[in-house]
């Protein structure tokens, strides 16, 4: 009966090593891919002199010049307005400003800075964008207004000046317009 009694407490260790679970490792791999993406939200009023704005919905608005020029002389009356246009990019990107005119233009007149007939017909305006960390100011004369290259992603609002000179010669009657376009666009 030792032997036997001896045998088993032998066969005991063995027969739980054989039943012992082995452990198994695996590695689950999670990827995806965030796209570059510029947004811009509807602009909003920040301060301005001698005009106003309206927010017309669709990422469009309207500077509407209280008092383009002096009833008395028909020169230019200075103005301005400041605008914050919400920007969100997630990648380096480039904003541009660019006019349909490059300024002020009279309905069925033309783009020339010489006077015609003694009045003008064309107003050239400056415009001032400052956004991530940067500054530019241009004048609509020069077609692309302005850029600013960003080599970084960035949240936050576009400060944008637009200014109207005053003075410089009469203006001929009639209604007077620009569209100003910003646009932001992912670097490549």
């Amino acid at each position: 009966m030792k032997r036997y009694l001896v045998a088993a407490c032998l066969l005991l260790p063995c027969a739980a090593q054989a039943q012992a679970l082995a452990v198994g490792q695996g590695r689950l791999d999670i990827v995806g891919v965030a796209p570059g993406a510029c947004l811009i939200a509807n602009p909003s009023y920040v301060a301005g002199a001698n005009s106003t704005f309206a927010a017309s919905g669709g990422l469009q608005g309207r500077v509407d010049i209280t008092q383009l020029a002096d009833p008395q002389t028909a020169e230019p009356i200075a103005s301005s307005v400041n605008l914050a246009v919400p920007i969100i990019c997630n990648t380096a990107h480039r904003l541009s400003l660019t006019t349909a005119n490059g300024g002020l233009l009279r309905a069925g007149g033309a783009a020339a800075l010489a006077p015609a007939n003694g009045f003008r017909e064309f107003l050239p305006y400056q415009v001032n964008a400052t956004w991530a960390g940067q500054s530019v100011t241009a004048t609509s004369r020069q077609g692309e207004t302005a850029h600013i290259l960003s080599s970084d992603g960035a949240a936050g609002q576009l400060d944008l000046v637009i200014t109207v000179p005053g003075g410089g010669g009469p203006m001929a009657a009639g209604q007077y317009g620009d569209d100003l376009v910003v646009r932001l666009q992912v670097a490549n």
